[in-house]
Parts: C-alpha cells; structure tokens; sequence
C-alpha cells in the first residue's frame, strides 16, 4: 500500500495546487483523515476544484498505510478519449495541411463514431469559403471525409 507522501506527490503532478484543508484522528494518532483541496483545469480548459481526503494507517511497526477514501481524485483517473477528442485531435493536426483556417464541429455522434463538421478556407484576403463535411471512423481506426453538398 502506498504512503500518504506517495498519494500526495501523484496528486501534486496532475494539480495546479494542492491545498491541505484539515486532519481528524480516529480513536489514536495511528489512524486518521487528512483533507485537501485541489485545482485542475478540465479538457476545456476551465478551472475546478475538487475536495478529496486520505485515510491514513500506522502499524505497529510505524510503516504509513495510505488510500483515497471515498473516491479517486479526478485528474488521477485515466480517461479515455472519446469520438470527439479523438476527432478534435486529427483536425487540428490536419487543419493545415487540409488547407483550411479553422473548423467547427456542429454535430457529434459517438455511437456510430461520425460528425459533421464545417470548415473554412481563405477565398482571397477579404473572402472565406464555408465547406461542410461529414466524418467518420471505420471500424479498423480509418478517417473518412466526404463533402456535404
């Protein structure tokens, strides 16, 4: 089992901050509650913060036994990409080489793993020529595009 120190430096490489708030003892000094507030910015970049709290245990030996109580911190569970993260990614990789200024995904649907997406591309210097396309994902990772009429 890993040590408060342990759980405190993974939480410190994924937080912007980590806040110590309060400690509560159990019955003795070998059995108590630590509690921290964390800030994090999400996948869109907004700031939040979360509460979380660690049970903490000394044996008989003095060795620190040490675990999340209740719930994992957030920015500790890995997260799989969906559809959309995954399309985000390939269009701003391939946004230049496409040869469009930006984009915008107006509809997402996860399940059948496609999206419509409009996308613009410089006319001239005054001039940006909307281009509506539909996107999808095979079932072997493959990129489809098709322009929407």
């Amino acid at each position: 089992m890993p040590t408060k120190k342990e759980l405190l430096d993974q939480l410190k490489k994924k937080a912007l901050r980590v806040l110590f708030l309060e400690k509560h003892y159990e019955v003795n000094k070998k059995d108590y509650y630590e509690f921290y507030r964390y800030y994090y910015t999400d996948e869109r970049g907004v700031l939040r913060s979360e509460a979380v709290c660690i049970h903490v245990i000394v044996d008989e030996k003095g060795n620190e036994h040490a675990y999340w109580k209740d719930r994992i911190p957030t920015v500790l569970i890995s997260r799989s990409a969906t559809f959309l993260d995954e399309l985000m990614n390939m269009l701003n990789k391939k946004k230049s080489e496409i040869g469009f200024l930006t984009f915008m995904v107006d509809q997402v649907d996860e399940n059948s793993r496609t999206a419509i997406v409009r996308t613009f591309k410089s006319v001239d210097q005054e001039a940006v020529q909307e281009i509506r396309i539909v996107v999808w994902k095979d079932d072997e990772g493959a990129w489809h595009f098709k322009r929407i009429q």
